[in-house]
């Protein structure tokens, strides 16, 4: 560790110390750190802050009502999972591949569907293609009624329902049409669901 010590002794340590990692790390890898700062509707806004010096992320999410600043450690779930999407969508290049697992996860109804909205537009203006997976049937009328609004067309979207039962135990794919108003065919479990709760 010798070596490194007349290294640290002209090192800025202070405030030029974070002005001085940014302009090599862009000078060794050609990336520049700075912070992401974006908003979502409901979830309100957050900033995600780079230190360069030990490559840490600080993620910092604002109640859109008190205007509270807390940590991704005490913030909800749902809220880290979109903040996550959300960079990850708007950094993707375009005409990439996403796969999104179940982002319906911790999330009420109308978040669901502002998820939904926010994944299509930033989908639509990068045209990328999602692949999402999802148990709920939020989801597949998030994207109906943002058809029915004239933000998505039916050739958009492709929806396909899997089953598979003890009796047939090699899965089946059904394709789930949406039409231009925004309306979509029936849902296969949708009965079956509602007979079960009440």
């Amino acid at each position: 560790m010798g070596f490194l010590k007349p290294i640290i002794e002209e090192l800025p340590l202070f405030p030029p110390a974070q002005v001085f990692f940014s302009d090599l790390n862009r000078a060794l890898t050609g990336y520049r750190i700075e912070p992401i700062k974006r908003s979502l509707k409901s979830l309100g806004n957050y900033v995600v802050e780079i230190t360069p010096l030990m490559s840490l992320f600080a993620f910092t999410v604002q109640d859109p009502f008190t205007e509270h600043k807390i940590s991704a450690e005490i913030a909800p779930d749902g809220q880290i999972d979109q903040m996550l999407i959300d960079i990850i969508l708007e950094r993707s290049l375009d005409y990439g591949l996403i796969v999104i697992e179940e982002p319906e996860i911790y999330k009420n109804p109308v978040f669901q569907f502002e998820m939904m909205e926010k994944i299509s537009e930033i989908a639509i203006r990068k045209n990328l293609t999602i692949v999402m997976t999802t148990h709920s049937e939020i989801i597949p009328l998030s994207i109906a009624k943002l058809v029915e609004v004239g933000k998505v067309t039916p050739s958009d979207v492709k929806i396909y329902h899997l089953m598979r039962s003890r009796e047939e135990p090699w899965t089946k794919i059904k394709k789930i049409d949406v039409y231009e108003d925004g309306t979509l065919e029936e849902l296969p479990d949708s009965e079956k669901i509602t007979a079960l709760l009440f």
